[in-house]
């Protein structure tokens, strides 16, 4: 079913700005932020284009792209659509988490608001919000780099926009940031030294009491330490293939640091040295570089990373029969120091001569079998195959948590999507293609073969068995590389607000209110807004300035007994009123694609 979208114009909560210290030529600002931020709250959603944080949610305002030519697109304050802005929820505070709910009175809209009306007068709320980082949030090429929060900070990437000798601005090399959540200081991290680093991975992590940025730089794997502030640079790796660089999406003071997801993959070559002397291993470390070790492939190569998720490493290989498989491995033997193995030689290595983590091992033997946190060994294969190109996109995941033995793999051809279980079972779950973006409990979140609708169906029923899938986004959703990600109850996206704004943010309800409509939350730039005439009258003339982006005019007049159009589709910006009508008169702007203003101030003639 075809959902409409109810576009819904925001409140921009007015900030005052600040000088603060300059940084490699671009000057930065404190930012004026009403409500402070209580950082005893979990958050929610790391690395995605929506973090909640207890009664907040910080998100990307919109998508604008990546292209600066002059340097002048990416500026602090000035940048709006693309910038870092927040919204609070209505709710109430459950422990350390904040739910959602809709205030009295406020249909099913869980955010705090305020009233706005049309032109024919009619009520509705508008999500609050007020900017935070007045940046452009991530890279043109990496799709996992979201926003990242920890305690008092925001962390994020945006393109470079400094010009090189020739005088071309630099988008391709990245430059990071940390922005504090009250606005009151900003600081630039690292700025990548090689070119063409806009598709590379990067991500942020808490770690033995500091953050680190982990970024891959032409081929190095380089971490920043900031605790008071950004520390120098580290090489932590070279001749880097590829970067897996998961994370915890959530973050709580004094959470455990030893998960799957606090650790960095990097695939190279074998080197002199390593026990594998053919084709790529995976080195496996920590977020500092000071503590790794090498993973060792059955298969005696490594292909590709795939994943990392639900305490699992997903990753590719080929055996040989020349088949490729997705194998799985909760690395527990590997981080205990347990593993073993037979070199080419058939010499047999036992327990302790590979790596183990100290930290992970202490935490591990700290635990009962049933204990939150515990860990066991679990490794298969999820996918074997001959015809790997068959596959447009793979999905791996374990429902069930860290002691669940159940793995599976949603597997996207061109006219289906089959469900693969570490049992062997296979169903088709899906009778045509799609890109699998999202898998939240038991549904999972596509595009089909229109890549602008975001839909859902269940991941674990066969086709045939269930409803058809339900479309959750709008029919305009913008090709970029956030889209689809879970906060605090809903998939959010960027998509199409009216004939004028595109590429907005849209939050939409998938837990609380299933029938409830997306919801536009950010604030618009004012070339894509239309704007309310303001009107004067003289002498029974009514006129007003010109609305930019408005094709034609509309005047209505209120009697005591009607509301009547005076004038309809006019091209002039004014109006005279025939003698003998006498009212209040007010003016609406329109495009020609059936878009209104609102209604003008009102005078009386």
């Amino acid at each position: 079913m075809k959902k409409k979208i109810i576009p819904i114009v925001v409140c921009l909560v007015l900030a005052a700005c600040f000088t603060l210290c300059g940084c490699s030529g671009e000057s930065f600002s404190k930012i004026k932020v009403v409500g402070k931020q209580d950082t005893t709250y979990m958050v929610h959603g790391n690395g995605g284009m929506a973090v909640q944080y207890g009664n907040y949610v910080y998100f990307i305002n919109g998508y604008a792209g990546y292209d600066d030519a002059d340097g002048s697109q990416n500026t602090w304050p000035n940048v709006v659509k693309g910038g870092l802005y927040r919204a609070e929820f209505t709710g109430e505070r459950k422990g350390n988490d904040f739910v959602p709910s809709a205030a009295e009175g406020a249909g099913s809209m869980e955010f705090v608001s305020s009233k706005s009306y049309d032109y024919e007068n009619n009520e509705s709320l508008v999500a609050n919000v007020q900017r935070i980082a007045p940046k452009r949030i991530g890279t043109s090429g990496y799709a996992n780099g979201g926003i990242f929060i920890y305690d008092e900070w925001v962390y994020f990437a945006s393109p470079n926009n400094e010009k090189n000798k020739s005088g071309t601005v630099q988008t391709t090399k990245t430059d990071f940031f940390r922005a504090k959540l009250d606005g009151t200081d900003v600081q630039k991290i690292y700025t990548t030294e090689n070119t063409g680093n806009e598709s590379n991975p990067y991500a942020f992590y808490k770690y033995n009491g500091a953050a680190y940025l982990v970024a891959q730089d032409g081929t190095d794997l380089v971490s920043v330490r900031v605790a008071k502030k950004p520390e120098n640079k580290v090489t932590i790796a070279t001749g880097v293939t590829s970067v897996l660089l998961p994370y915890s999406q959530t973050y709580y003071s004094g959470m455990s640091e030893n998960t799957l997801n606090h650790f960095v993959y990097v695939l190279r070559a074998v080197r002199d040295g390593d026990r594998q002397k053919t084709g790529n291993v995976i080195e496996i470390m920590r977020p500092d570089g000071k503590s790794g070790g090498v993973y060792h492939s059955q298969e005696k190569t490594t292909d590709a990373l795939e994943a990392v998720r639900d305490g699992l490493l997903f990753y590719r290989t080929t055996d040989n029969s020349n088949n490729t498989l997705i194998k799985y491995d909760s690395l527990h033997d590997f981080l205990m120091g347990n593993e073993e193995y037979t070199d080419e030689n058939g010499d047999k290595h036992g327990a302790g001569e590979v790596y183990g983590d100290a930290a992970y091992k202490k935490e591990q033997e700290s635990l009962g079998a049933y204990d939150d946190g515990a860990r066991v060994q679990i490794s298969g294969t999820i996918l074997s195959t001959s015809k790997i190109s068959d596959y447009t996109s793979t999905y791996c995941f374990r429902p069930g948590g860290e002691l669940s033995n159940n793995v599976y793999m949603l597997g996207a051809k061109s006219g289906e999507v089959e469900l693969r279980s570490s049992l062997n079972d296979k169903i088709k779950v899906l009778g045509e293609g799609a890109k699998i973006v999202n898998v939240v409990d038991d549904y999972m979140y596509f595009t089909g073969t229109d890549a602008n609708v975001i839909y859902r169906s269940k991941w674990a029923l066969p086709v045939g068995s269930k409803d058809d899938k339900e479309q959750v986004s709008g029919s305009d959703v913008t090709a970029s590389g956030f889209n689809g990600d879970y906060c605090a109850g809903y998939i959010v996206y960027f998509g199409k607000a009216d004939g004028l704004a595109d590429s907005y943010t849209f939050f939409k309800n998938v837990e609380r209110y299933i029938g409830s409509e997306p919801v536009l939350v950010g604030k618009k730039l004012s070339s894509e807004t239309l704007s309310a005439p303001s009107i004067s009258v003289k002498n029974r003339v009514i006129s007003w300035s010109a609305v930019d982006n408005a094709d034609s005019y509309t005047v209505y007049r209120k009697t005591s007994d009607a509301t009547l159009i005076a004038a309809k589709g006019i091209t002039e910006t004014s109006y005279t009123v025939d003698e003998g009508q006498p009212g209040e008169y007010w003016v609406v702007a329109a495009t020609s694609d059936g878009l209104y203003s609102a209604r003008s101030n009102t005078v009386t003639v």
